[in-house]
């Protein structure tokens, strides 16, 4: 093997195992419809739906703008509706994209990051881009202790970093707390998840 053959080779293994990560699609959601638009914190869907996250409210010191890039981003590989609360107000399960970043890097070299089905209210709360607004009206009892529990897994004091170039989320522990997101919250508030 002369240099030009060893050279070739490193190129082409740089090309094949560094240069395109691949990202992790485990459990894809099912039926999920289109999202085609996001405006005012308000969700418009292919069937000419338009939806608002329910349980939550904008926070404060997030502006409208870093607002409706969180739900783009969240929303990105479409929805499914888990409730409707009224005829605008709706949970919905979205599965984002969660980058790998170098608290995660050991993993896998080749590995880009995964995508993650989780609840996109929960998710706006943990990513400090909504709070819980549990007083509204139409919630049960374990939906609201489920937003107000979630507050415990905050693991930061801004809102979550959202990756510009790829639409995506720092993947950190939250993901696996997504897993099993009532076991999660029992854990960190010592309460256990009402009964239905």
């Amino acid at each position: 093997m002369n240099i030009r053959d060893v050279v070739i080779l490193v190129v082409f293994g740089y090309q094949v195992f560094v240069s395109n990560p691949t990202w992790d699609r485990p459990n894809p959601l099912v039926d999920a419809i289109e999202v085609v638009g996001v405006a005012d914190g308000v969700i418009s869907l292919v069937d000419g739906r338009r939806l608002i996250p329910g349980g939550i409210q904008r926070r404060e010191d997030v502006n409208q703008e870093q607002f409706d890039f969180f739900l783009r981003i969240a929303t990105a590989q479409g929805v499914v509706i888990d409730r409707m609360i009224d005829e605008k107000r709706v949970f919905l399960r979205v599965e984002p994209m969660f980058y790998n970043w170098c608290g995660t890097s050991q993993r896998d070299l080749n590995w880009a990051g995964s995508y993650a089905q989780c609840p996109l209210s929960e998710l706006a709360i943990i990513g400090l881009y909504g709070d819980p607004d549990a007083g509204q009206d139409g919630l049960t009892d374990q939906e609201r202790w489920r937003l107000d529990g979630v507050v415990s897994l905050r693991m930061n004091d801004e809102a979550e970093e959202l990756g510009e170039s790829d639409g995506s989320f720092r993947y950190d522990s939250i993901v696996y707390s997504f897993r099993n997101l009532d076991d999660s919250i029992e854990s960190m508030t010592d309460t256990s998840t009402p009964t239905p």
